[in-house]
């Protein structure tokens, strides 16, 4: 069969080494319409190596999933980096079983900072991240706006991990602080999403609103039976008073 024609390659399990990941950039810069590339337990061990082969995945025109699970990415910061880069041209990533850690978290969370147009799907899941390693995270979501889903699943993260992370998604301080939450992301830590981040079910700021001032997203606002948190009014942005408004009628 012609290369030309495959749409999913899998090359798990194959001891790639630096000439083995040379050769595979080639082919990626031949740009085949190569849609899905698998890599599990190929370890990167060169940092020139990480960085051609992620530049020939971002000038893909097609490649939309890359996954690159127990590749030994936690070893170096550099290589990490630089297949993290990737965020740029793919849309599903998987980092899984890396030994990333959380200095690796905060590398991810650099470019995830940037707000990288491509990526809607992340899995960094067994990564041995603890909770101070859930701040990269929590701080990128609140710039990134594209990023629809974070699997962080079995890693070291407690309750106040969590809290970071629902805070990025829904801090209901102030309606200011609200509406500067991140509005487009579901997060998840273990098999279940993030406590009360709320966009699982519905992403709209005016759902999280009704969350936040009547304490449900399914109370029936004409019957006001539970009383409404009037402190959010106080310092409401402009932008939010058609949301307001609309709660009125």
């Amino acid at each position: 069969m012609s290369t030309k024609n495959v749409v999913q390659l899998a090359l798990a399990n194959n001891r790639l080494d630096r000439q083995g990941y040379l050769s595979l950039s080639k082919y990626l810069e031949k740009k085949f319409p190569l849609i899905i590339l698998v890599l599990q337990n190929n370890p990167f061990d060169d940092v020139a190596c990480a960085q051609r082969f992620s530049e020939s995945v971002i000038a893909h025109p097609t490649l939309e999933k890359l996954m690159v699970d127990n590749c030994g990415l936690g070893s170096d910061t550099q290589i990490l980096s630089a297949i993290a880069s990737t965020m740029n041209r793919v849309s599903v990533l998987t980092l899984n079983w890396n030994e990333i850690g959380n200095d690796g978290a905060a590398a991810i969370g650099n470019v995830l900072s940037a707000n990288p147009s491509a990526l809607k799907t992340l899995h960094v899941k067994f990564n041995e991240i603890d909770d101070d390693g859930v701040t990269p995270f929590a701080e990128a979501l609140r710039t990134n706006t594209n990023l629809t889903d974070l699997h962080l699943g079995e890693n070291d993260i407690t309750e106040v991990g969590e809290n970071s992370l629902r805070k990025a998604a829904f801090d209901d301080t102030s309606l200011i602080t609200l509406f500067n939450s991140n509005h487009t992301c579901k997060v998840y830590v273990g098999n279940n999403l993030c406590p009360e981040t709320y966009a699982a079910k519905k992403k709209s700021i005016k759902t999280k609103i009704i969350v936040a001032m009547f304490g449900s997203d399914k109370i029936t606002l004409s019957t006001r039976t539970i009383p409404m948190n009037m402190h959010l009014f106080s310092d409401a942005p402009v932008e939010l008073m058609p949301v307001e408004l609309s709660f009125v009628n």
